[in-house]
């Protein structure tokens, strides 16, 4: 019982997350700024880290993925200490906790500020994904989390397949190949906790004042031979907080941090950004 009155949140409950999220997206962009040749993955988590607790988060809602290269593969990555290198991507999940509710964005962006053209084919599949689950989320008595997730998967194998040579979407689906690219679900329930709370199904359709993410991705290991050379080490990874508000809409409440490609590249190239 407890947890379902969890999950619903009220409208301070929802203002006070918004407020979380709006700090770490001013956070990332301190990230994206840092993020140059010659830095580290740790110079880049702490500037967010730092951004976070001056803007009075009281810790982080867990600990940062700051990947870059083909740290980027690796969806828990926690090393977070290599140097950075032009022309690696760099994939940051990073979240913080203020005043009891928590955010949780992931970005990828290319530390030169300029994609090759293997990143931006798959950076544009996982965005097409990306945006295919936003539009897709409803309150309709029957749409849920689950339902987004196939639909992720869907988008993805089909532009795995015009990434990958010699197979199709149908092929990955049935065979459940497209698992080795994209490990993980395309969301979960976030509020007082990252993912709060575990045990309101993703099969329960979506209601007015839940909070959810929608963070497709595709990786490809720089060992894999099956895939072609120029995808081998790329990992890109794109979430948005989400929340359906009183009237049934979603809304990304972190889409002042850019995800259009040129966008992205910019801010990664540039030292001032102001939030839409």
């Amino acid at each position: 019982m407890s947890h379902r009155l969890r999950w619903r949140k009220s409208d301070a409950e929802l203002a006070l997350i918004k407020n979380s999220v709006d700090l770490d997206v001013q956070a990332f962009v301190k990230a994206f700024q840092t993020s140059r040749a010659g830095a580290t993955e740790a110079d880049v988590m702490a500037q967010h880290e730092a951004a976070c607790r001056i803007g009075g988060a009281d810790r982080l809602a867990y600990p940062s993925v700051v990947g870059s290269g083909a740290g980027a593969c690796v969806v828990h990555y926690h090393q977070n200490d290599k140097m950075l290198e032009d022309g690696d991507l760099l994939l940051m999940d990073a979240g913080c906790e203020l005043n009891g509710y928590v955010s949780d964005i992931t970005r990828t962006w290319p530390i030169s500020g300029r994609w090759t053209q293997a990143q931006l084919d798959v950076y544009s599949v996982v965005l097409e994904a990306h945006d295919a689950c936003l539009r897709a989320a409803r309150v309709d008595g029957e749409t849920s989390l689950m339902d987004i997730h196939r639909l992720s998967i869907d988008v993805l194998a089909n532009g795995l397949a015009k990434l990958l040579p010699n197979t199709s979407a149908r092929a990955l689906i049935r065979s459940g190949e497209y698992a080795k690219y994209y490990p993980h679900s395309v969301g979960h329930w976030f509020g007082a906790d990252t993912h709060d709370v575990p045990s309101v199904a993703v099969s329960t359709p979506f209601e007015r004042n839940v909070a959810f993410t929608i963070e497709p991705g595709l990786y490809f290991s720089p060992h894999d031979l099956d895939v072609p050379a120029d995808l081998r080490g790329i990992g890109v990874r794109i979430e948005d907080d989400c929340v359906v508000d009183a009237n049934g809409a979603v809304v990304a409440l972190s889409a002042a941090l850019p995800t259009d490609p040129d966008a992205v590249a910019a801010l990664a190239s540039s030292t001032f950004f102001r939030p839409v």
